[in-house]
């Protein structure tokens, strides 16, 4: 019997003998590694659940009839809140819309004599725009007011001409006299401790203001710059002021000398007002910040003229073989989590490109991979609301065909009317698409609240900035929205990269912005707050509009009382020079100096501070 086997090998002419036994085990082992990458390929296969929606059944499940809105909060009689209806209604809908989030009671009077005659015992605040107040008789009121204790905060200064006639407005404003009626700054300054995320120098923000000199002990949390001020001799404190508080009697007064609260940047400055009226503040917020792609994953291969002439690639390639590993680059450097908004296609030309189910499949595998999430566009190249209609017919039968069994649950409508999509969402008997949708993804410009229910069951979620942009206003509204609600929704519309208008849309210069900007302006924010999918910020919205509250102190102890809890909650505390050294009921994340997140898990949580005045040395 021969005992060796002769191999050949090419190298050389080599000979080589192996023994009978060990070609044995050499075939058994190469048979048993073949049979386990078999294995394993439809183990995978069949343990895979890309093309089932985790976030299909939300673990909390809680609807509008169960939250405290609006017309919970509006009460005529006993209010905490009084508002000034003025011609800007927009303005008047923020504070609502801020009063709704900090859960506090609030009345809308048409004007102060209205507010004086029905004044009630629990006011604490009155919010009214300056420029309504043009007579001495109203001058009066507000004295009056702040005599109460009443605080009051000035979304606008009155005219300065009517400041300038009236000492008495002078002194409840703190203004001692009128520099310069109307002054270009040459930027501003945000001051540390207003808002989150620490001083800030905005050298692209100007505006025309008066410029007042302030009365000895107000407090300046914005100032405006001047060009060659070394040159002038201007100290820092003789900076026009943008931003102040006013101690009149028994109040404060507090005062925006501009027009920054034309959009969503009001709620962090009212709630950053709110908390300098006390030693400590506490109010609930949202805890979650998303990246959302819209237009992408894309599935087509339309614009190929024009992608290829630019990136030598096919647009289905260019955003499976380019795109992606950079979109997932950047969200693994920044650790945020991906939510795609899917764009079957954008054009839906007769000629197009059949819609490949290999790359329907690539995109929910990856996906899974990163743990991420995907929900659907309703963007398109259209001009009429028929072209949406059959968008969501032609959508509603490619998911059929591929992915039967994934039930979206997150639609970004884009550019696709209302009087569309709404004949769709939740309603079964249509058997579009749209059926099973809970989260809308919103563009700020096309709704009034930044968070809120589109009805019972559906929650609406505004995107905040641009993830291709950042100017110095975007960024006051982005530290704004956090201080207010711990909340981040970054919106990257990957239609530019397909249909590009000029050079700025090169994916190119795209992703490194993005990756800059995640990298730069929100790493203060992820260390306060949680990065989440827009799964999970709906489901902790809806835990934050839910939650009612009450605070009270105790000498060195904070009780928060909390109803309405569903799982857990999110609140920031404001102190003043003092520092958390015990919770019970949850826990707490230090956000920055004196400011702390704390994550409720129980009704009642206690909270023991102590003082913490040599914090500047650390």
């Amino acid at each position: 019997m021969e005992s060796y086997r002769n191999v050949f090998s090419k190298k050389g002419g080599i000979f080589v003998t192996i023994s009978k036994s060990n070609f044995i085990v050499i075939s058994v082992v190469l048979a048993a590694v073949l049979f386990l990458f078999q294995f394993s390929n439809i183990s995978a296969q069949y343990t895979s659940q890309a093309t089932k929606n985790k976030n299909a059944e939300p673990s909390i499940q809680i609807q509008a009839d169960s939250t405290l809105l609006e017309n919970k909060l509006e009460n005529k009689t006993d209010y905490s809140t009084a508002i000034i209806q003025n011609e800007i209604l927009s303005e008047s809908i923020m504070i609502k819309e801020w009063c709704t989030y900090t859960k506090r009671s609030y009345c809308v009077f048409q004007n102060l004599e209205s507010f004086y005659e029905d004044l009630s015992r629990s006011c604490k605040l009155l919010i009214l725009n300056g420029k309504n107040v043009t007579a001495q008789k109203e001058i009066d009121t507000l004295v009056s007011i702040a005599e109460r204790g009443i605080h009051i905060i000035f979304t606008a200064l009155p005219n300065t001409a009517v400041i300038e006639s009236s000492t008495d407005l002078c002194t409840l404003l703190g203004i001692e006299y009128t520099k310069d009626a109307s002054f270009r700054t040459n930027g501003m300054i945000l001051y540390e401790g207003f808002l989150l995320g620490g001083e800030k120098t905005y050298k692209h923000l100007k505006k025309t203001i008066p410029y007042f000199h302030l009365q000895t002990g107000t407090k300046k949390y914005m100032v405006g710059t001047i060009k060659d001020q070394k040159k002038k001799k201007i100290k820092n404190e003789d900076l026009p002021p943008v931003i102040w508080r006013n101690a009149y009697k028994n109040s404060f007064v507090f005062a925006i000398n501009s027009d920054l609260c034309t959009d969503h940047t009001l709620l962090g400055f009212l709630t950053a007002m709110w908390s300098e009226t006390s030693s400590y503040y506490m109010y609930p917020v949202i805890n979650a910040q998303s990246v959302v792609f819209d237009n992408f994953p894309y599935l087509a291969n339309e614009n190929k003229r024009a992608i290829q002439k630019q990136y030598y690639y096919k647009p289905r390639s260019l955003f499976t073989d380019v795109i992606w590993p950079d979109v997932t680059s950047i969200l693994n450097a920044t650790k945020d989590t991906f939510t795609g908004m899917i764009a079957p296609q954008l054009e839906y030309k007769k000629n197009a490109d059949p819609i490949s189910k290999d790359t329907i499949d690539y995109y929910f595998k990856q996906t899974e991979r990163i743990s991420g999430e995907l929900g659907l566009s309703g963007s398109m190249l259209a001009k009429r609301d028929t072209d949406f209609e059959q968008k969501i017919q032609k959508d509603t039968q490619l998911m059929e065909q591929y992915v039967p069994d994934y039930k979206y649950t997150i639609f970004a409508p884009g550019n696709m009317p209302e009087n569309v999509y709404s004949n769709y969402l939740g309603d079964s008997s249509k058997e579009s698409v749209l059926s099973t949708i809970h989260t809308l993804v919103m563009p700020k410009e096309k709704t009034d609240n930044l968070v809120h229910f589109y009805n019972n069951d559906i929650l609406s979620l505004s995107n905040t900035i641009d993830g291709f942009s950042h100017t110095d206003k975007q960024d006051l509204y982005m530290r704004s929205i956090e201080t207010a609600l711990g909340y981040s929704c970054i919106n990257v519309d990957m239609q530019r990269v397909l249909y590009p208008t000029s050079d700025k849309d090169d994916w190119t210069k795209l992703s490194k912005k993005l990756s800059s900007y995640l990298n730069t302006y929100w790493a203060v924010y992820r260390n306060a707050f949680d990065q989440t999918d827009i799964s999970h910020t709906d489901i902790r919205t809806r835990q934050f509009l839910s939650v009612n509250y009450k605070v009270y102190r105790y000498n060195d102890t904070i009780n928060l009382s909390v109803t309405n809890l569903h799982g857990s909650a999110s609140f920031v505390l404001n102190l003043s020079n003092e520092k958390i050294t015990a919770i019970t009921g949850g826990t707490f994340q230090k956000i920055e100096h004196n400011r702390y997140r704390i994550t409720v898990t129980d009704p009642d949580v206690i909270i023991d501070v102590s003082s913490d005045t040599d914090w500047r040395d650390k």
